[in-house]
């Protein structure tokens, strides 16, 4: 008697099988492939029962897969981006403040802080904020707002039209628009 909480039967009880045979694992593009699998040892007790014949078995179902090239995947959604003038790419998905030394601001928890390197020191220390906008039901729209900076926030838009904010005005951005903070030049980007 076991103690395992299993009952073996006795010897004789089923019929002898033999095993069966192994299928090859699926081949999946760009997968390294598998491991050869080794079965163990059979331990089955010798049969006192009349040999039987094999029955024939059910074709097995073997699952299909895709095939996908090396190196692809779903599509990406677009996004906004910042293209600086100190070589910096800026991806955009909240809010981003921009500045020398920018310092966090507790109006806008998580924000983002990106430092610009100017040469030309137009750029204040916290200078503007750049923000995602996702208004129910509207597409993504990209704004600025001038933080009171010293020399100020001017956007060339993608047709050349050229606009000065107000000291805390805030504007939206087009892809292709250009955004001065003082002389430094970044350009914005959806892609």
């Amino acid at each position: 008697m076991s103690t395992s909480g299993f009952i073996v039967p006795p010897p004789g009880l089923f019929p002898a099988t033999s095993p069966a045979p192994a299928l090859a694992a699926p081949v999946i593009d760009g997968a390294p492939p598998a491991a050869p699998s080794r079965a163990a040892p059979s331990r089955a007790a010798p049969s006192r029962a009349a040999p039987t014949t094999a029955e024939p078995t059910a074709p097995v179902a073997i699952p299909s897969f895709r095939s996908v090239p090396l190196g692809s995947s779903a599509p990406r959604a677009a996004a906004w981006h910042l293209d600086c003038a100190d070589g910096q790419s800026v991806s955009v998905t909240g809010v981003v403040l921009l500045g020398r030394q920018p310092a966090a601001d507790p109006t806008r928890p998580g924000a983002r802080l990106v430092a610009v390197a100017d040469a030309a020191t137009s750029v204040s220390k916290t200078h503007a904020v750049v923000e995602v906008d996702r208004a129910a039901g509207l597409p993504d729209t990209l704004w600025v707002t001038d933080l009171h900076s010293t020399n100020g926030v001017m956007v060339t838009a993608a047709d050349g039209t050229q606009f000065d904010l107000a000291p805390g005005g805030r504007a939206p951005l087009t892809p292709g628009a250009q955004l001065f903070l003082g002389e430094f030049l970044i350009d914005i980007r959806y892609a």
